[in-house]
């Protein structure tokens, strides 16, 4: 992806609506393939664990279909 269209992308994402116009926005641009594949492992491996906790009974929502 061409370096402006990705600063382009960062500085639309500034003005998304944030809670109170707080806008804590911090941005990282990672371009290096292989770190993005090891994050993306990393993220994912994270994500596996929260979703086993989201699923926990009390947590559960009985939906009628």
């Amino acid at each position: 992806m061409d370096k402006e269209v990705i600063e382009e992308i960062v500085q639309g994402s500034r003005f998304a609506p944030s809670a109170q116009n707080r806008q804590p926005w911090r941005f990282i641009v990672i371009t290096n393939r292989g770190v993005i594949k090891e994050f993306s492992l990393l993220v994912k491996e994270e994500l596996k664990k929260l979703l086993k906790r989201c699923f926990i009974k009390k947590f559960s929502i009985r939906v009628k279909r």
